[in-house]
């Protein structure tokens, strides 16, 4: 162990040193001054034949020229915005104008559209009223036309009867006439339009053809044989005068009988006899007419009956169709009331839509009024804008002349901000030598201190070697780990080769210039301890001072 004057040596010889490094560090103090001052004061001609103030002066005439060409292109802009300002104007009135035209012909369409509208309307209602008519009329017609088919039937029914009637009577007329072959030709069933008369002509012509067939026949046989033809002439004519004789005798046997020679009285009798006979013939035809007429009767009876149940019909339809013109007259009254109230209803809201269309008109011409105002309010206004636009293109130039002069005021701040980063450069650099020398002494001041009290301590340990010998083979095994480990804090963490020399100034951490390359140019940009994404201008060098 050092005794206590050992101690005191010690003590004595670290203040005699401290107050010599003192000494030391004050003229260094004063050098870095000196130094320092002179850094502050450059010269011109330094200035401006240093890179970095050609570099500007350089940039400096580039940018004056952009400005040039700007300044063109703005005015040129402006005339442009004026030019274009004035055809928005004249479009806008255009607009305005054409806008205003469209609204009136769509005002004077839509009028037009509710006149012809109404006009439609109306011509609806007419042809509706015009149709409900003409159903009316159709309806009356078609029950006029039954009610006259009925009364045709009825009507021919009618004159089948009296046909029937006139008939029977034309019968009876025969009969008490005594005729047999007028009674027997009216009780045949022929046709309504032949007559008696025309019954004997039909008759005799056909007599008359067969009497020239024969004649034609007999005078062919006369042609060929002529005796043959006169005995049949003659055949003919006895024959002819026999029918009339057998037809005289019939009558003659009939009233006298078979004897034609009697007595007066006899011959008187006959008489009254024949006209007996004539009476009694009249009567049976009369009997027979009347077993005839019979039927038809019956018959007519029978149609009569019908006709009378067809008139009583007819009868209560006419008594329905009073009750039901009625009740048509009923509704007719009710819709004629309806349609009086629909009138006046009408009538009424024609009076309010005409107040209600002078309303309009009035709430359009102060509608019409206000659009006046606001268009003049609108072209007061686009003046204004215009005004403003105008003013604001002023204000604009202002504002770039100002720009401008900022941007010089700029650029001279970054000129004198090179030129101060130019001198903090050198500074910096004096700084360095400076530092670099301090360390230097420093460390031979340290090796010094370090070596004397080495001795001090080599003096002291040859006194107390007897009492405890010293472990030199621990103290170098914990240099050894203690320099280890700053190696390890000194080396890179991703290679564990190259000492740290590059910071990313993001986060902080530390790396070797090798490994923040190879991510850079990989594109890798991240921090391999944080993985924070960092820039190329965020990489710095780091100095160990």
């Amino acid at each position: 162990m050092p005794t206590l004057e050992g101690w005191q040596q010690l003590a004595e010889f670290r203040e005699s040193v401290v107050l010599n490094l003192r000494k030391e560090n004050i003229g260094l103090q004063e050098d870095i001054r000196k130094m320092r001052a002179e850094a502050m004061v450059l010269g011109e001609n330094i200035v401006s034949n240093s890179h970095v103030y050609q570099a500007l002066r350089t940039s400096a005439s580039q940018l004056e020229l952009i400005n040039r060409e700007l300044r063109e292109k703005i005015q040129q802009g402006q005339k442009r915005e004026a030019d274009l300002l004035q055809n928005r104007s004249q479009w806008e009135e255009e607009v305005t104008a054409n806008l205003e035209r469209t609204k009136e012909d769509l005002r004077n369409m839509l009028v037009r559209r509710d006149i012809e509208n109404a006009r439609l309307r109306e011509q609806r209602d007419q042809a509706a009223a015009d149709v409900h008519e003409r159903k009316q009329k159709e309806h009356f017609r078609r029950q006029a036309l039954q009610e006259c088919e009925a009364l045709a039937q009825s009507r021919s029914e009618r004159l089948a009867v009296l046909q029937s009637e006139v008939s029977r009577l034309k019968a009876l007329i025969a009969a008490r006439a005594g005729d047999a072959d007028l009674a027997d030709f009216l009780s045949q069933e022929k046709g309504e339009d032949i007559t008696y008369v025309d019954d004997l002509k039909k008759r005799l012509e056909e007599s008359k053809i067969r009497a020239m067939a024969l004649e034609e026949s007999l005078s062919r046989c006369q042609g060929e044989n002529i005796e043959v033809a006169q005995h049949i002439r003659r055949e003919a004519e006895t024959r002819e005068q026999l029918a009339a004789t057998k037809k005289l005798l019939q009558q003659y046997q009939s009233i006298y009988g078979e004897s034609s020679s009697l007595p007066p009285e006899i011959t008187h009798l006959s008489e009254q006899l024949r006209i007996k006979e004539e009476e009694v013939t009249r009567l049976r035809l009369q009997e027979t007419q009347r077993a005839q007429a019979e039927a038809p009767l019956y018959a007519e009876l029978d149609k009569l009956s019908a006709a009378w149940e067809q008139l009583d019909r007819q009868v209560k339809s006419k008594v329905f169709d009073l009750t039901a013109a009625e009740d048509r007259m009923e509704k007719v009254t009710l819709e004629k009331a309806k349609s009086e109230n629909k009138f006046y209803a009408a009538m009424r809201e024609k009076d309010a839509l005409v107040a209600e269309s002078k309303n309009m008109a009035r709430v359009i011409e102060k509608q019409s009024k206000l659009v006046e105002k606001l268009t003049n309010s609108e072209k007061e206004l686009n003046k204004e804008i215009i005004h403003l636009l105008q003013e604001q293109a002023t204000r604009k130039l202002t504002l770039e002349t100002w720009q401008v002069t900022f941007q010089e005021n700029e650029r001279m701040i970054q000129l004198w901000h090179a030129r101060a980063e130019e001198k903090h450069l050198l500074v910096s650099q004096i700084n360095k030598v400076s530092k670099t020398r301090e360390e230097r002494y420093e460390l031979t001041r340290e090796e010094l201190r370090t070596a004397n009290e080495r001795l001090l301590k080599a003096e002291l340990a040859l006194a107390s070697s007897k009492a405890k010998p010293l472990t030199v083979s621990q103290k170098e095994a914990a240099l050894t780990k203690e320099v280890e480990n700053c190696m390890k804090i000194l080396k890179c963490s991703i290679c564990h080769s190259h000492m740290r020399d590059t910071v990313i100034t993001k986060c902080m951490h530390s790396f070797c210039k090798s490994c923040v390359d190879d991510r850079i140019s990989t594109r890798q940009r991240k921090c391999p301890a944080c993985n924070l994404q960092f820039a190329q201008s965020e990489v710095q060098p780091l100095y160990f001072q």
